[in-house]
């Protein structure tokens, strides 16, 4: 590809119309070998020619914009003869206020003493001539990649509580499109009228994906704009389509005579590419830096700039850019599961939950779990059931405590209500955990005999006071207890809290959120037969 041909012309005249009859005025050409007038944030053409003035009091510049001799816009400005600039600012437009078309465009400058009479003779002083490239630039399609990625799942597509969208790995998670229903000159970058197309915001139904049931797997296909996740500060790799679409004419406004080239966004490094815009090629940037360093939810804009060359080899920044904006979820690490349904990807609808109430605070596993327990604790506006200790979302198919199962969907849905015993508390944290790649497992607390223990002072979940005898019957004993940790035994509780002050067996109470206690401190506070209390069972909750 050649670079675009410009002129430039220094004439030094004698100018009869001053009154210095020595005065003389020299222009030269400026340099922008290319833009694109609707390229987003597109602030205007700078057209600028540097004057060399000896003896004029004041100059006008006649800038005139043609195609093919046929003039286009003519914009007339002073010069400011402190700078020693001609300078205007063109918005791509014609006369009429129509974009005008991609291809070469040449641009003629006449200054010359200000016309006081409506009508009067120009006397051009000097003149010069450059050529500009109008183009059309654009991004289509975003892909989102990287080693720890973490495939995310709608528990809810189309409304329907019990079907689930994984979001494929390799659909590009952003992308602009025409609909069926548009006019047949609709393209990617541009409505059939020549609109620039809207870019989409981030997607924000956690429950489905954005709906067409004209598609094969009824989502929306042409233009969306999907969450990803990963573990934290994972290299990102965002690899975008390269588009020059005009209504009517696809790739009708890629740079013919001009080289262009991609920018890479802050932050990121092009990957095995000098960047050279081609319509339709694939360019990757690579993260340079942490973009999603902690545990959190981040709302990242990406602006893909572009440069142009001038045929002194220079690359000047084209005016404008295209800002595509992303949702990622940062994790705890890549998560685990004994099982590999859809079910037990990590769910849109909890991770935008959990990655929130970490904010950012922190990336170890004991401190996140922590800020978890503490959520499901107090933010879910969950209460015991102190009626009859009994479960609502989780069972145990066979005679033991072995195999416990989720009705995650229902949960979420609340469809049993807010009532819950320590079986469902259970449930929820370790699925909670799990998917943002905390593995923790489910334990089950029984007496050793089989018989039920005696609690110390408890405060049970969505409840106010402590009590010893937590059930309106008066009952003060637990048959059995779940809850969860990891490998090595360290227990967390988002059933209740305990009384932390060394003597849980009466007043005063100091209000302890079990996160990460020994088995012997938690039962010791838990229980006054802590002695007899068996911790059995060490597995995944499975959802269902």
């Amino acid at each position: 590809m050649k670079a675009l041909a410009w002129t430039s012309l220094a004439l030094l005249v004698g100018a009869a119309c001053s009154s210095d009859p020595s005065a003389t005025v020299a222009v030269t050409a400026g340099q922008l070998p290319a833009a694109d007038p609707k390229l987003p944030a597109f602030s205007g053409w700078p057209i600028a020619f540097a004057i060399d003035n000896d003896g004029f009091d004041a100059l006008d510049c006649h800038v005139t914009v043609s195609r093919a001799m046929t003039p286009l816009r003519t914009m007339v400005v002073a010069a400011d003869l402190e700078l020693g600039t001609c300078a205007v600012s063109w918005d791509g437009l014609d006369e009429s206020g129509a974009y005008v078309s991609p291809g070469v465009v040449d641009v003629h400058v006449d200054v010359a003493p200000p016309v006081d009479e409506e009508g009067a003779e120009l006397s051009v002083a000097a003149f010069a001539d450059q050529s500009l490239e109008v183009v059309r630039l654009g991004v289509a399609q975003v892909d989102i990649s990287g080693d720890q990625r973490v495939g995310l799942v709608y528990g809810a597509m189309g409304g329907d509580r019990r079907s689930y969208y994984r979001i494929p790995d390799e659909r590009p998670v952003w992308r602009i499109g025409p609909d069926a229903s548009e006019g047949a000159g609709a393209v990617a970058l541009e409505l059939d009228d020549g609109t620039p197309r809207a870019l989409p915001l981030p997607w924000d139904d956690l429950s489905s994906p954005p709906m067409d049931g004209a598609s094969d797997d009824g989502t929306e296909q042409d233009t969306y704009n999907l969450p990803v996740a990963f573990a934290y500060a994972a290299n990102i790799d965002f690899t975008v389509e390269l588009n020059a679409d005009v209504a009517g004419s696809p790739a009708g406004g890629a740079p013919q005579v001009t080289p262009v080239r991609l920018v890479a966004p802050d932050g990121t490094e092009l990957v095995d590419s000098d960047g050279a815009f081609e319509a339709g090629a694939w360019i990757t940037a690579r993260s340079s830096q942490a973009l999603a360093p902690s545990v959190d939810r981040y709302d990242l804009d990406m602006q893909w700039r572009f440069e142009a060359q001038t045929v002194d080899g220079e690359w000047i920044s084209i005016p404008g850019a295209v800002t595509t904006s992303h949702r990622i979820y940062s994790l705890a690490g890549v998560p685990r599961w004994d099982y590999d349904s859809d079910q037990h990807a990590p769910w849109v609808e909890i991770v935008d939950v959990v990655t929130q109430w970490v904010d950012g605070q922190t990336t170890d596993p004991v401190e996140v779990a922590g800020i978890l327990t503490a959520g499901v604790y107090w933010d879910l506006g969950l209460q015991y059931d102190r009626q009859s200790g009994a479960s609502s979302y989780t069972w145990y198919p066979g005679f033991g405590w072995s195999g416990s199962q989720f009705d995650l969907t229902a949960f979420l849905g609340r469809e049993d209500g807010d009532i819950i015993n320590c079986s469902d508390a259970a449930s929820i944290l370790s699925t909670y955990t799990n998917m943002i790649g905390i593995d923790f497992r489910y334990h089950i607390l029984q007496r050793e005999t089989g018989n039920s223990f005696d609690l110390n002072y408890i405060k049970a979940i969505g409840w106010d006071e402590f009590d010893e005898t937590p059930f309106f019957s008066g009952g003060g004993s637990f048959r059995y207890h779940a809850v969860v940790g990891p490998a090595d035994g360290q227990i967390y509780d988002a059933t209740l809290a305990l009384d932390g002050d060394g003597d849980p067996l009466s007043p005063p109470h100091t209000e302890l959120l079990p996160v990460d206690m020994s088995p012997a401190d938690y039962l010791f506070d838990l229980s006054s037969q802590h002695e007899l209390v068996a911790i059995m069972e060490d597995e995944q909750v499975e959802i269902r």
